[in-house]
């Protein structure tokens, strides 16, 4: 990771959220900072920001990356602005984006989607995991073939989620950190039958939610989204060590359609798209039933002006979940963060942000 010198200031006092606008195919993009009531407390642009969707939280600084390019944001606990790349080698602002950023104990790690590139991967789709680790100051990455779906750490072991559609096979690479070095390549049984709609493949849409480490083991999240095999999720339960499928978990809630995962209070939570929330205990029991509260007011705003989740965010026993009603042009959309307790599902606060953007995309922070 290459940094620039700082992009801007943006004030924190008093901060509770920080929303991002952005757009897919412009470039320009702007941060807002608000209050605990949705009050505006500051705004700056990000200058070349462009599709800044994904965002993540290391040491008190936050992350926000591009889907879309090269060009990312370092957010400051002081409330600096950086802009930040990948390695060196990479032309900065190119079309190369990134479909995670995500922080596994004291690793931070993201994906460079560079596919067939003439220049960087000319005989086969592959991509770059690029990672560092703050505490022993180490900073490299690696490019493999496939299109990465996600990244966590054991033992100082990378272990890398990766799809390679031209074949249809779903796998996780184990990398050594130190030596910066593949050591294994394990495929992942996604149940490929003799009609090819019927391939399972990693789901939950928000940051590299399809994999988790959980009880030292890896657990992959993935689902068939086929009429065939009815749509339902599984969770498979591997051994880090071998690759070994050692338990499959078949979530039976009809319509879950996973959005986000976390491991909180040693247990699995999975969020659906549709307010579900399905817990998975110690010993790998799935406690299904739990629903984020819904008031009669909520659900016909949703159905009348197409309310959809664009991010969730989990503090404590709390999750916040950003919605974007997307009936309307972006000037003249509703966009509302909704605060819940985890545990009961309740609703706790609904925080209406007032800024109006004609920015497409939205993503937030929420600060401690």
């Amino acid at each position: 990771m290459s940094e620039s010198k700082q992009s801007g200031q943006i004030n924190l006092q008093n901060a509770s959220f920080a929303v991002i606008y952005s757009d897919a195919m412009r470039q320009g993009a702007e941060i807002v900072t608000y209050n605990s009531s949705g009050k505006i407390l500051d705004k700056k642009a990000l200058d070349g920001g462009r599709a800044l969707y994904h965002t993540e939280e290391n040491g008190g600084d936050y992350y926000i990356a591009s889907e879309r390019q090269n060009h990312h944001f370092k957010l400051t606990k002081t409330g600096e602005i950086i802009s930040f790349y990948g390695p060196a080698i990479y032309d900065k602002d190119r079309a190369i984006g990134t479909s995670f950023i995500r922080r596994s104990n004291d690793y931070m790690f993201y994906s460079m989607n560079m596919g067939l590139h003439p220049k960087y991967s000319p005989d086969r789709y592959s991509n770059e995991l690029v990672y560092w680790n703050d505490k022993t100051h180490l900073n490299n990455h690696i490019i493999l073939p496939g299109y990465f779906q996600s990244a966590v750490e054991m033992d100082d072991k990378a272990y890398v989620l990766y799809i390679d559609e031209s074949i249809e096979k779903v796998g996780i690479y184990v990398v050594d950190l130190m030596k910066n070095q593949l050591i294994h390549d394990f495929p992942i049984d996604n149940h490929k039958t003799s009609n090819s709609d019927g391939v399972y493949y990693p789901t939950g849409r928000f940051n590299g939610s399809s994999l988790q480490v959980f009880q030292n083991r890896i657990l992959v999240l993935l689902d068939g989204n086929r009429p065939d095999i009815e749509g339902k999720p599984i969770i498979q339960v591997i051994n880090p060590a071998n690759g070994v499928l050692e338990k499959e978990i078949k979530l039976s809630t009809e319509g879950f359609n996973l959005y986000s995962s976390t491991v909180y209070d040693d247990q699995l939570y999975l969020i659906s798209s549709g307010n579900q929330v399905n817990v998975l205990d110690q010993k790998f029991q799935l406690h299904e039933g739990l629903t984020l509260e819904k008031t009669t007011s909520f659900m016909q705003k949703v159905k009348e002006q197409r309310g959809s989740m664009c991010g969730t965010y989990l503090i404590g026993d709390s999750v916040y979940v950003l919605y974007d009603f997307v009936k309307n042009k972006p000037a003249d959309r509703d966009r509302e963060i909704h605060k819940y307790n985890l545990k009961t599902g309740r609703e706790e606060a609904v925080i209406p942000l007032s800024y109006k953007s004609d920015k497409e995309m939205i993503s937030f922070l929420v600060f401690q």
